[in-house]
C-alpha cells in the first residue's frame, strides 16, 4: 500500500483554543485523509493542549501525537516530526495557524507538476496579522530566488519535498531561539532544483493570537538578533559567489535581520554591552558590504548601517525612536520596518529627494546625502479615465502624480515605442487640474493638484506595427 503523499508536522505549546481549528484544517483537505500522515508534537503544554490533541488523534487514524517535556522552542518538535515522517513531501504548521481547504492539494500538484522541491502557498492574516504578500502576486510554476521575491519569506510554512530535506539532512537549528527556521528554509531555497507559488489559493492563515504568544510576537535579546544575522550572512555568502546573486539575498538581511537587532539594541539595559554588541555588528556589516548591495537597499537602511559601521550608537538609537514614533511594523508585530510606516518630509533639488531622516546634512557627522536619496524609491501612481478614438486619433486622459512629489513644473509626456526597434516618439500632454486629488493621503502634505494629463496621438503618423506606450511622469526634475 502506497504511503502518504504529505507528512503535516505541528509542533503545539500552549496552543489553546487554536489547535483544534488547526488540526481540523489538516484533516479536512481536499487531498483526501488517506493521503495524509499528521504528526503533532506536544512541547510540554499546560493549558489542555496535549489532551485536547489526543482527543482530536482518537478520531483520526492517519494522526499520531507525540509528548515531550518542553524544548524551548519549535526547533525540537519540528525535528522529531521530521524523524519519524514518511510523505513524500513534508509540511509545517504553527499549531495557532490554519490550511485553506485545498492547500496541500494544490500545493503537490505544483510540485508534481513542475518537479519543484519547494512550494509556497500565499499566506493571508487574520485578526489584524499582517502576512508577506510580494511573493504572492501571482502564480509562478518554476522560479527561484534570484528571479522572484520568495527569499523574503523565511517561515518553514511551505512544501518541501523530503527527498531534498534528507539529503541535505535538513534539520531545524535549535541552538536558535528565534529564526531557528531561517537556515532550514534559505537551504531549501538555494538547493532546490525549482521553487513554485501557488498565489490563487489561500493556503496558509496566519492568526494573531488574542492573548499576543505568538513567538513572532515575542521579545528576544540583541545577542539572538546578532547572532541570527550573522548565521544568515555567513549562509549566504557560502553558498552564493560576490556578485549581484549575493547582494539580492543580503539585501532581506540587512533590511530585515539587521534592523531587528538594532531595535533589541536600543532596549538594552546596560551601555557596555550596547557597545559590545554594536562593535560586533559594525564588523558584521562591513563584511559583506558592496556597492552593489548599497543600491539595493532603501535610504533608511542605508543611514542606519552608516550609523553602524561608525560606531554611533547615541544616533541609532535616535533613529530607532524616530522610526517607532511613526508606527513602523512588521507582519504585524511591532517592530522597525524598511521604512516607517508614516513617511518622513522631503527635500527636492536638482531632480533628487531627500528624506529628513535623523542628521541629515549635520555638519558635524557629515553623513552622506546617498544615506537619505529616496529617488528610486517613489513611486508613479497613474489612472485612464478614458481612451477613445475620434476623428484626429487616440485621444486619451486621466491623472498620473509621483507619490510624495507635489505637481509643481510639471513635465509629463507621453512615450511611444515601436515593439522590437529603438523607434521612440515623445510627445507632450495637455495638463489639467486635478484639485483635491490625494488630499486624504499623507496628512494632505502634498498637493497634485495639476496631475492630469490629456493627449492625442494621431494614428496616422505612425507607422505600422505595434506600438507601447507609457507615462514618462515628471514633477520638479524628477521623472518616472
Amino acid at each position: 500500500m502506497p504511503g502518504p503523499e504529505v507528512t503535516v508536522i505541528i509542533a503545539a505549546f500552549d496552543a489553546m483554543p487554536y489547535v483544534t481549528r488547526s488540526v481540523g484544517s489538516v484533516l479536512g483537505q481536499s487531498l483526501g485523509a488517506d493521503r495524509i500522515e499528521l504528526i503533532a508534537v506536544d512541547d510540554g503544554s499546560t493549558d489542555g493542549t496535549a489532551d485536547e490533541l489526543d482527543r482530536l488523534a482518537e478520531r483520526a487514524p492517519q494522526m499520531r501525537v507525540i509528548h515531550q517535556p518542553n524544548s524551548g522552542g519549535p526547533a525540537g518538535p519540528r525535528n522529531l516530526g521530521l524523524d519519524r515522517a514518511t510523505g513524500r513531501y513534508v509540511f509545517f504548521l504553527d499549531a495557532d495557524d490554519h490550511l485553506g481547504p485545498e492547500a496541500l492539494e494544490r500545493m503537490v500538484a505544483a510540485a508534481d507538476e513542475n518537479g519543484s522541491d519547494v512550494v509556497l502557498g500565499r499566506i493571508v492574516g487574520e485578526g489584524g496579522r499582517r502576512a508577506p504578500g510580494s511573493m504572492f502576486r501571482r502564480n509562478q510554476p518554476r522560479t527561484d530566488v534570484f528571479a522572484s521575491r520568495v527569499y523574503w519569506t523565511l517561515n518553514p510554512m511551505k512544501l518541501f519535498r523530503r527527498e531534498l530535506v534528507d539529503r541535505l539532512r535538513l534539520r531545524f537549528d535549535t541552538g536558535l531561539p528565534i529564526g531557528e527556521d531561517q537556515p532550514f528554509v534559505a537551504t531549501a531555497y538555494l538547493e532546490a532544483a525549482a521553487i513554485s507559488v501557488v498565489a490563487d489559493h489561500d493556503c496558509v492563515h496566519w492568526v494573531a493570537r488574542e492573548d499576543g504568544n505568538n513567538i513572532t510576537a515575542q521579545e528576544h535579546g540583541a545577542r539572538v538578533r546578532v547572532d541570527l544575522f550573522r548565521k544568515m550572512t555567513g549562509l549566504v555568502a557560502a553558498h552564493v559567489p560576490a556578485g549581484p546573486g549575493r547582494d539580492t539575498l543580503m539585501h532581506r538581511h540587512y533590511a530585515i535581520e539587521l534592523r531587528d537587532a538594532v531595535l533589541q539594541l536600543s532596549r538594552e539595559p546596560r551601555r557596555e554591552v550596547r557597545d559590545k554588541l554594536l562593535h560586533e555588528l559594525a564588523g558584521l556589516v562591513a563584511l559583506h558590504w558592496t556597492e552593489g548591495l548599497a543600491a539595493r537597499l532603501p535610504a533608511v537602511v542605508r543611514l542606519r548601517c552608516h550609523l553602524i559601521r561608525h560606531r554611533l550608537l547615541g544616533e541609532l538609537l535616535t533613529l530607532v525612536r524616530w522610526e517607532i514614533d511613526r508606527g513602523a511594523a512588521s507582519y504585524g508585530i511591532t517592530t522597525l520596518a524598511a521604512t516607517a510606516a508614516a513617511g518622513p518630509e522631503l527635500r527636492i533639488e536638482d531632480g533628487r529627494a531627500y528624506a529628513l531622516y535623523p542628521y541629515f546634512r549635520d555638519p558635524a557627522l557629515g553623513i552622506p546625502d546617498d544615506c537619505y536619496d529616496i529617488t528610486a524609491e517613489l513611486r508613479a501612481r497613474h489612472r485612464v479615465d478614458s481612451a477613445d478614438i475620434t476623428a484626429t486619433g487616440l485621444r486619451l486622459a486621466g491623472h498620473a502624480r509621483i507619490h510624495r512629489v507635489s505637481t509643481r513644473d510639471v513635465t509629463t509626456e507621453l512615450v511611444l515605442r515601436k515593439r522590437g526597434t529603438d523607434t521612440e516618439r515623445r510627445l507632450p500632454v495637455r495638463r489639467t487640474p486635478t484639485p483635491g486629488l490625494g488630499a486624504d493621503e499623507d496628512g494632505g502634505l502634498y498637493a497634485y493638484d495639476l496631475a492630469g494629463y490629456d493627449v492625442t496621438v494621431g494614428l496616422a503618423s505612425l507607422t505600422p506595427g505595434f506600438w507601447d506606450l507609457s507615462l514618462a511622469v515628471g514633477a520638479q526634475g524628477i521623472v518616472k
